[in-house]
């Protein structure tokens, strides 16, 4: 018996009318344009703009956070950038300078936040398994 393949997609296909049935109701609606959906100012390419942004952020906080003693400053680096991100923020100098302008900006409060921070912990391992 030969069987005839199932194609989802045919121009007589079930799933290939109900897809062009809610693109064509989305466009009317105008939720997303014909060829706007990979325009360079769309929303797809803003979210994966901002997604990138946030990776880039956390790549450069890790690399900070190697001496452990910078913890504390690469954090607040990372809240302020993730707030400007967020906030919709133009970074007129790009991720990476504005991360480390950040970094300089809260270094002395980030680093005493954090050694007040590893202290805390140390007390309280010392009472936990001491």
């Amino acid at each position: 018996m030969n069987k005839v393949p199932v194609r989802l997609f045919s121009d007589r296909g079930f799933f290939y009318r109900l897809v062009r049935f809610f693109l064509s109701m989305w466009m009317k609606m105008g939720i997303i344009h014909p060829m706007g959906l990979f325009d360079y100012n769309g929303r797809l390419m803003d979210a994966l703009r901002k997604f990138s942004d946030l990776v880039f952020y956390n790549i450069i906080f890790c690399a900070v956070s190697i001496p452990v003693i910078t913890v504390g400053a690469g954090m607040c680096a990372l809240c302020e950038g993730a707030r400007m991100i967020a906030a919709e923020e133009d970074f007129d100098d790009g991720v990476l300078r504005t991360f480390f302008a950040c970094f300089k900006r809260n270094f002395k409060r980030g680093t005493l936040l954090w050694i007040l921070v590893l202290f805390t912990a140390g007390i309280l391992l010392a009472v936990a398994y001491g």
